[in-house]
């Protein structure tokens, strides 16, 4: 998100799972992300779902591919 904002600008808002006292996650994880720029909106935050390659989940598009 902050290579994001490097490129549109705009106003970047993070909230870490450290913020929101989760158990059992990584403090500096985050728990949600909103960049405000120019006319659009990116939200986007950490995973904490185990996959086959450990923690975090492949992309969507990319697993659909692989069936």
């Amino acid at each position: 998100m902050t290579f994001s904002q490097s490129v549109s600008g705009g106003e970047l808002v993070v909230g870490t799972f450290g913020d929101f006292t989760m158990p059992d996650a990584p403090a500096d994880g985050v728990m949600h992300a909103e960049l405000h720029a120019d006319g659009f909106t990116v939200m986007g935050a950490d995973s904490l779902q185990r996959t086959r390659r450990g923690v975090g989940q492949e992309p969507r598009a990319r697993r659909l591919h692989e069936r």
